[in-house]
């Protein structure tokens, strides 16, 4: 897996609300490339958030996935990042549960929505 992309565990997320700005549309429309060429994702969010282990607010690109094959879905997403942002800055990319996907959905309206037909 690309250097660029660490897994991580959390023991906990508050998901504050949508991040949203000139970088952040920017950023939204690159990865609609990754989104509408893979069918892994349902719905994806970019939010603010505070981590138990970082009391620091971040911001997260937060995926409700359809399967577990995310691989060549992680690298277009790094790539799209990439092109974006300078090499210091980073992103946390968390795959939601279905108790986190109604915690989100209080707070933030997804950028992406898979419909089906």
């Amino acid at each position: 897996m690309d250097e660029l992309v660490q897994p991580f565990r959390t023991q906990g997320v508050l998901f504050l609300g949508e991040q949203d700005g000139p970088s952040e549309r920017t950023l939204k429309s690159e990865l609609l490339n990754c989104f509408n060429n893979d069918e892994v994702i349902k719905n994806a969010y970019l939010v603010r958030v505070s981590l138990k282990e970082t009391p620091s607010v971040g911001v997260a690109l937060c995926l409700y996935p359809d399967n577990e094959s995310r691989d060549s879905l992680l690298q277009c997403i790094a790539g799209s990042f990439k092109k974006i942002f300078h090499a210091t800055v980073h992103m946390d990319i968390l795959f939601l549960n279905d108790a986190q996907k109604s915690d989100i959905d209080r707070v933030a309206k997804p950028f992406f929505q898979r419909t089906t037909p």
